[in-house]
């Protein structure tokens, strides 16, 4: 296998060129909404990114108002902004994101808690912009079963109501941080493909947060995408101790490719190094402890945001076809996005 440092300098330049044209979106951008700011969307312009989906709820416990207040926070810096950001709503606004030259924001929940009981505030979010949603972040809601519960009881009746409204409105379904049992309920309940959107493998590193391969080849057949993380707790044992590079993270686009198919796979990074500091870190750490969180400075595969336009690189050496890492970079998601993204169910 051939490593980044042996690139030749022809190869380099494929490399650099295929950055140059395709659509390259991160399903996975957890920075808290008060660190998204000017410090660090020059960083998002450096690193190739066509668009990125930005977690709104960044925390899980929030409440209903502080996510409308962040809703509120992200229009105003994205308006701010606008030489740089531009919010997503359609697959239209990413194609102009990159022929603008900018990063369009895509607005995303990982739990989906603000729905509460309460089914109109799909409706009600996807108006505000919504078009991602996770069921529930690590522990049990009203809806499922996250996987770091104890159980694992599958959908409850109203979390089949959801996926099915979620279906309806036209938002993706994001399946990370969600029990295997309930996962695959949503997978076979929903009419539309879903995602993972930053989910490494088990069949690499048997974390608790990987899909199995059963999750995999049933996202698959289904047409979903399992999005792989430059997180390193979850890319392999030890990760959090010793450190990760992006050589890992291509083990878990590798396996899924071989699982699979090429069809099914994305990149989602989760957070950035540029936006998390050891405090926010620790706070997660205290509320999921079952996460072996390690030491900070070795908790991601890239130091900076803007490294991740080498994944590129990565899989040019392993010998992808420029088609091939057309679709990882992005090209699988935006199928995803163009089918459940097209409107209103009748």
């Amino acid at each position: 296998m051939k490593r980044f440092s042996e690139l030749t300098e022809k190869e380099k330049s494929r490399a650099n060129e295929i950055n140059k044209k395709v659509i390259f979106v991160n399903a996975c951008d957890s920075t808290f909404v008060p660190d998204f700011t000017e410090k660090y969307f020059p960083k998002l312009l450096e690193s190739k990114l066509t668009a990125i989906s930005l977690t709104v709820n960044y925390q899980g416990w929030m409440s209903l108002e502080e996510v409308l207040i962040n809703f509120t926070t992200l229009y105003s810096k994205i308006e701010s902004n606008s030489d740089k950001l531009l919010l997503v709503k359609n697959t239209v606004d990413i194609q102009r994101a990159k022929k603008e030259g900018k990063v369009g924001v895509i607005l995303a929940f990982q739990d989906g808690r603000p729905m509460e009981r309460d089914l109109g505030f799909v409706k009600i979010f996807h108006q505000l912009g919504l078009r991602i949603s996770g069921l529930t972040y690590q522990r049990k809601n009203y809806f499922a079963d996250g996987c770091g519960e104890r159980t694992d009881s599958g959908l409850s009746k109203l979390g089949v109501e959801l996926v099915q409204e979620m279906n309806r409105i036209g938002i993706v379904i994001d399946l990370t941080h969600t029990g295997e049992a309930s996962s695959l309920d949503t997978i076979e309940v929903s009419k539309d493909p879903v995602i993972f959107s930053h989910n490494c493998v088990k069949g690499i590193f048997d974390h608790f947060r990987n899909s199995s391969d059963a999750m995999l080849k049933a996202l698959a057949k289904k047409g979903g995408v399992n999005c792989v993380s430059t997180f390193s707790p979850f890319l392999r044992k030890g990760g959090t101790q010793e450190g990760t590079t992006l050589d890992d993270t291509l083990n878990h686009i590798d396996y899924v490719v071989n699982l699979v198919g090429v069809d099914y796979v994305g990149v989602g990074l989760d957070s950035a190094p540029d936006s998390r500091t050891p405090l926010q870190a620790n706070t997660m750490a205290g509320r999921y402890p079952e996460f072996d969180w390690g030491k900070f400075e070795y908790r991601y595969a890239i130091k900076t945001i803007s490294e991740i336009q080498y994944l590129t690189h990565g899989l040019v050496a392993r010998g992808y076809a420029d088609a091939d890492i057309e679709k990882v970079l992005g090209g699988n998601l935006m199928r995803v996005f163009n089918k459940v993204w097209k409107g209103y169910r009748d």
